[in-house]
Parts: structure tokens; sequence; C-alpha cells
């Protein structure tokens, strides 16, 4: 068991206020997120302890990353007792190849009912070939790469588990809380997955991504739109104080100091002990791990 990181501070607006009407929320455009992001510069001084979070914490998790952001997607529940299988359909728009075995893209189409953008698996440990799954065979056995429109992509799923529990799989991705219990801080009692405790980091992941943040229903993962949900599941706090927020951009030059030390409570001479997930993203571009649609 590893141990259980102390539970990051959210900004206020995370929680819900006795106010009906809450202030409303300036969000940047898209091309402001954009600029943001292209003009990011993570401080050198930080630059081995990013990479270390990259190299010995999220990769070697990409499969469980993958995992939950494929399962969230799709409205399929998952946990670690019942390893993620889809079972291929029947009514798809294309031809089986062959006894049992489906075209990936028309089986991705059919569960994650969203037309197919771009789809690349890399095959791992299987025998069959590129592009094609027999019926009821184990995800896991590829390797997505790059994902439709409406898929959450696996790196969204690592950053914001490495922000609110530093990677830990026995804790929840909702808010660091541990596995061996419900959630006690915000949002409190999750996740819904019809059991008691304790409970699977996957099926809790899944719960925190569609139950409570609504995942599934972002249009398309663009730029704009991976940075501007990732701030949010932090809470609006300092975007209301026009600041920006250390949850994404700590360890770079866009925040030096200035942050929630507790619930309610600014600092403005706090600083920020943890890398961005913005910062985290924007080192894993830098080193062709990943790239991220602008538009």
């Amino acid at each position: 068991m590893g141990k259980v990181k102390k539970r990051l501070v959210k900004s206020p607006t995370r929680e819900k206020q006795g106010d009906s009407k809450p202030p409303k929320i300036e969000w940047p455009s898209d091309a402001e997120y954009i600029s943001l992001f292209n003009n990011c510069v993570i401080a050198k001084e930080h630059l081995v302890e990013v990479d270390r979070i990259i190299d010995r914490k999220i990769l070697p998790s990409r499969g469980r990353y993958e995992k939950v952001a494929l399962g969230a997607s799709s409205h399929i529940s998952i946990s670690d007792a019942n390893p993620f299988r889809i079972l291929a359909p029947g009514n798809l728009n294309r031809q089986p190849t062959g006894q049992g075995r489906f075209y990936v893209p028309d089986l991705l189409r059919n569960v994650a009912d969203e037309p197919l953008r771009f789809v690349l698996f890399t095959q791992l440990q299987t025998t069959h070939k590129p592009f094609h799954i027999d019926e009821g065979q184990d995800v896991g056995s590829f390797r997505l790469t790059a994902h439709t429109g409406r898929m959450i992509p696996w790196y969204v799923v690592a950053v914001i588990h490495n922000m609110e529990g530093g990677c830990n799989f026995n804790v929840h991705l909702h808010n660091g809380d541990p596995l061996t219990g419900f959630t006690k801080h915000f949002p409190p009692g999750h996740p819904w997955v019809g059991h008691a405790p304790p409970f699977g980091w996957e099926e809790s992941a899944v719960d925190a991504l569609v139950a409570v943040r609504h995942f599934d229903k972002v249009p398309h993962w663009n730029l704009p739109n991976v940075l501007r949900v990732i701030e949010n599941y932090n809470g609006a706090a300092y975007r209301l104080s026009h600041r920006y927020t250390p949850y994404l951009w700590s360890y770079s030059n866009f925040f030096v100091k200035g942050k929630f030390v507790a619930d309610h409570k600014f600092d403005p001479n706090a600083g920020s002990a943890q890398a961005g997930a913005g910062v985290v993203l924007k080192r894993m571009e830098e080193r062709d791990l990943i790239y991220i649609p602008r538009w």
C-alpha cells in the first residue's frame, strides 16, 4: 500500500456555496488558452522533477489511464475485479472481417456512439493483426495512441491523477481520499458504483470523470478544452480573481506565488511545491510523447 498523499487544497468555488446565484466565470477563449500553452516556459530548476513525474509515475501506468479513459468515454462500468472487455456487437456499419472479428474503428464508433475521427492502435500482446479485434478480446491487449474527438485522452486522466493523488492508485481520483471508504471531501459520498468499500481505482475514476465531472459530454478534446476542464476540476476561484492557477501553471513562467493554502484562505506569498498539470502536459509534448490538437 502506497502512502496516501496529503489532500490538495481546493479553490473555494469547487465546493457548493449557499448563494443560489454563483458569480459568473469568464474562462479564457480558445485562442488565449492556446497562447498560454505555447508560451509556457518550464522553470529550468524543475525540469528534472517534471521528467521524473512523467517517467516514473505517468508512463508506467499509461495502460490503466487508457482503460479508464475508454471506459468513461463509453459509459461502460469497469473494475479491478472484472477486467475491462468490449464484446463486439452485431449492429456495426461495416461487415466483420472474419468469424467473430471486427474492425476496431467500427467497434469504437459503436461503443462511443461518435463518428471516428482518427484511431491508431499499436499491437502489444496479441497475435491478431493491427486494426482488428476479436469478439470479447481484452482491450488491454492494444494501446490507444490517438483518439476520437469525444474519446477522453489518457494523458488528461494521468495529469489529474498526479494533481489529486500523486499518481497513487490507493486514493480516489475525485480528491485524493483513500479508496477504503467513500469520499469525504468534495464531492462527498462517491463513487456511486452499487457496492460498499473498498473500491477499485478504475471504477472510482470513471465515477469521478462521468458522474461528477461529465467528461463524457465534452464535444472535442482539443487543447483549449483540455486546459479548461482540468482547471475547472480544481475550481474557478483563481479565474474569478483573475490569477493564473498553480493547478495548471506551477513551475512555469506563469506562476511564482499566490495560492489558496486552505479552503477560502488565499496567501499572496505562498508558493507551490507541485508541478502544474499544464506544465506536465507541456513537457510531454516537448518530448514528443503526446500531441494535443490545438483546434
